[in-house]
């Protein structure tokens, strides 16, 4: 495989914020109204779990994978986050390859895991729905600015 995964650094996130594939800096300034780099730096620091896929040979950061938990009495939601370079797409296959351990991981012991993203965010989407994950019919009012966002989830 040409890729390995890491935990999470500063200089990682810094990388990867100020190189984000479009979709991923418009999702980011859209849910938060912040920076996207900010926004990245803030979900690593609330996230329980934080993973950076890295080009095996060169160490070059190309994704970050993370999970925030929010506990109730009923349940255990894991909230699910990921964002990467235009780099990913050189080395799909891997990735592809290792995501359902990964999916796996991230869900833990999380009853459900559930977020939100763009619907002109295909790639994602695909790539979602290959993971196991179910999607709402309709976008609703998300984030900072109320745009249009569509939910999706996965039951453990």
């Amino acid at each position: 495989m040409d890729l390995k995964v890491t935990e999470a650094t500063e200089q990682a996130i810094h990388y990867i914020g100020t190189h984000l594939r479009e979709i991923d800096r418009k999702e980011a300034t859209l849910v938060e109204g912040k920076h996207p780099l900010n926004q990245l730096r803030e979900s690593w620091n609330v996230s329980d779990i934080c993973k950076v896929v890295r080009e095996r040979f060169t160490g070059l950061p190309i994704a970050i994978v993370g999970r925030g938990t929010i506990e109730t009495p009923d349940l255990k939601l894991g909230v699910p986050w990921m964002v990467s370079t235009d780099d990913l797409k050189e080395h799909s296959r891997s990735f592809l390859r290792a995501c359902p351990h990964w999916v796996n991981f991230l869900q833990g012991d999380c009853d459900l895991l559930m977020n939100w993203c763009l619907p002109e965010n295909i790639t994602s989407i695909i790539w979602l729905k290959k993971m196991g994950f179910e999607f709402a019919k309709e976008p609703a009012p998300y984030g900072a600015f109320g745009v249009p966002f569509i939910r999706f989830w996965r039951y453990l």
